[in-house]
């Protein structure tokens, strides 16, 4: 009985042990796991509130060797003016006085087209010629009327001669005055007919009639259609050339009902192609349409281009528009110092340079708009106004990196 007795005795002692040792180990854990607790709301709260969060384990070195030939570059955070815009759609045109169809007024047959589309002409330039017998008529009526006014006006200066000295009779004085007013008349009517003609009056004798006109250009501009052929008769409602002079160039933007109370003349416009839009143009709202369309719920914005563009946009080319009616400021980088990876954006902000290297550190930036080229920050406030990025390269290292 007694070695059964001490036996349960050792047995109790063990187990007696191994609860203590097990308390004792299970508060160490419970402090571990409160402590860790504690920590991780600690950090996550303070990661709350930075406005920018880094990757401390993340620190890039590049040697000045290796920065100089990929051509990589720095840049700092530059304060600016971002805009809030209006967009539109709209298409290039002239003023309405810079574009002329040219026909003629009298029907005749095309004998000969002196130009060709997209050629520039200057005022007073031969487009094309006509020609009809029927021509000659009006100038042969031009230069017999200018001859008998020659000798009614003889006949008129002899009787108001005559009634002075009261030898005429009045009768004979106002007949004659009346046949050369008459005969004034006329040849005042046939010259202006002519000179629609574009046959120059004066310059008309009996040795120069011709049966061709010779239709001139009435500006200075580019021949942009040609709707007539050799041969074709010309009536006189058919529009024969059509002229277009952009020295000029303007873009007629269509606005939305609910944007117009926002547009304003002498607002800023960015405009591109529809179909390039890499390639920028600026201009100025000029005017602004009073009425708008029933169906589509737009007006007109008349926005001319600030610098000559000729050679890029023609008239009928489709343009879209951002109408800047509203300016705030902003803190930027460079777009291509900022990393878009998965919808989060980065950048190396540059923490120490030596004489051989640049140590860049990758920090998550907050973006805003991006606007001309540049990047809004919308937490830059944490960062120092001498924070100098990486700009050329970027986007290189930070895939490397991963």
């Amino acid at each position: 009985m007694r070695n059964n007795f001490l036996d349960l005795s050792k047995v109790k002692t063990h187990c007696s042990c191994f609860m203590q040792r097990h308390a004792r180990f299970t508060g160490f854990a419970i402090s571990i796991f409160t402590f860790l607790l504690l920590f991780s709301c600690s950090s996550g709260g303070e990661k709350a509130d930075e406005a920018l969060e880094s990757d401390a384990a993340t620190d890039i070195t590049v040697s000045r060797q290796q920065f100089a030939e990929a051509g990589m570059e720095l840049s700092g955070i530059k304060d600016t003016i971002f805009h809030t815009f209006i967009k539109g759609t709209g298409f290039v045109d002239v003023p309405a006085g810079n574009r002329v169809v040219s026909g003629s007024y009298y029907g005749g047959k095309v004998a000969q087209i002196m130009v060709i589309t997209g050629e520039r002409v200057n005022k007073g330039e031969v487009l094309y010629i006509i020609e009809n017998p029927a021509f000659l008529d009006m100038q042969q009526a031009y230069l017999e009327t200018a001859g008998q006014l020659r000798n009614l006006n003889a006949a008129y200066e002899r009787q108001k001669a005559l009634i002075g000295e009261n030898v005429a009779s009045q009768k004979d004085f106002l007949q004659s005055e009346t046949d050369y007013l008459a005969a004034e008349a006329r040849l005042n009517a046939l010259g202006q007919k002519l000179k629609l003609m574009q046959i120059d009056p004066e310059k008309l004798t009996a040795e120069n009639l011709s049966a061709q006109l010779k239709m001139r250009a009435p500006i200075t501009a580019s021949v942009s259609k040609i709707m007539v052929t050799p041969g074709q008769w010309l009536n006189p409602e058919t529009e024969a050339m059509e002229l277009i002079n952009n020295d000029i160039i303007w873009v007629r933007l269509s606005i939305y009902e609910k944007d117009l109370p926002m547009v304003k003349t002498g607002q800023n416009v960015w405009l591109n192609l529809v179909e390039n839009t890499s390639k920028v143009f600026e201009g100025m709202v000029e005017s602004i349409g009073r009425t708008v369309d029933r169906q589509n719920r737009f007006s007109e914005v008349i926005v001319p281009i600030r610098h000559n563009h000729t050679s890029v946009l023609i008239p009928g080319m489709y343009v879209s528009g951002n109408i800047a009616v509203d300016n705030y400021e902003v803190r930027c980088l460079p777009e291509e110092a900022v990393v878009d990876i998965d919808g989060t954006h980065y950048g190396l902000l540059l923490i120490n340079e030596t004489a051989d290297e640049y140590h860049f550190q990758k920090i998550e930036l907050f973006t805003g708009q991006t606007m001309f080229g540049l990047t809004g920050l919308t937490r830059a406030t944490k960062l120092p106004k001498d924070a100098r990025f990486l700009s050329k390269g970027a986007f290189q290292l930070i895939q490397e990196q991963g």
